[in-house]
């Protein structure tokens, strides 16, 4: 009769593995916003999670590998079950655009400061840098996918290619444009949200959508930088 290796199930040993996991990444969350790229070292870190550095390796073998499943989970975190309704999209073009605006307000709004990090300090680190340009391709494809199902239900404003509808809303929907909007123009999250899918469903489907008296002047009174 042949051994058979047996394969035992440690459910305590995963649940310290996922301790140890979690508190590395709260501690490095806490350490990227408050101390930056460079002031969050890898033993600061292992420091603030109460584990031995060679733990932290072991488990995310790189910063950069850190601060990208941080953002994973920040990704996570802003869906909601409306946003994986593929048959509510497919039928309703504007309400679609209404989701992927809304989501992009949730994901920059929950996790700013850790995309601030990674955009800010890509030129630092070539893993961070890539780490960021994958995100960047990802979001991309993602939308590709959408405003290829609008072209193919014949939603977008006529004489609007795929690829320039793509290159709008990929833009346009930015964390870059969120700050500019929200940090810089001093507008809030749901002027910010109102006025992004005004604009979008003019530029994408050729709807007019009023928005402007939403706006207000900024945190200057009307001032412009």
């Amino acid at each position: 009769m042949k051994d058979v290796k047996r394969r035992y199930h440690a459910p305590q040993r995963e649940a310290r593995a996922a301790a140890t996991r979690r508190r590395i990444l709260d501690a490095a969350r806490g350490r990227l916003t408050g101390a930056g790229w460079t002031g969050a070292t890898m033993t600061s870190i292992a420091s603030d999670a109460g584990v031995a550095v060679q733990t932290v390796y072991a488990v995310f073998g790189s910063k950069a590998a850190i601060l990208a499943a941080l953002l994973d989970e920040l990704e996570v975190a802003a869906r909601t079950p409306a946003d994986g309704d593929a048959g509510a999209s497919a039928n309703d073009p504007p309400g679609e655009l209404r989701r992927v605006v809304a989501f992009n307000r949730r994901l920059f709004e929950l996790g700013g400061e850790l995309i601030d990090v990674a955009q800010g300090s890509r030129a630092i680190d070539p893993d961070l840098s890539a780490n960021v340009t994958e995100g960047h391709r990802r979001r991309r494809e993602a939308q590709r996918e959408i405003v290829e199902r609008w072209a193919r239900r014949g939603a977008l404003r006529v004489g609007l290619s795929a690829p320039e509808a793509l290159l709008t809303l990929w833009t346009m929907t930015s964390p870059d444009v969120h700050r500019l909007a929200t940090v810089d123009g001093g507008i809030t999250g749901e002027v910010y949200e109102t006025w992004l899918v005004g604009m979008l469903t003019r530029q994408l489907f050729g709807r007019p959508v009023r928005h402007a008296d939403q706006l207000g002047e900024g945190p200057e009174n009307g001032s412009t930088g």
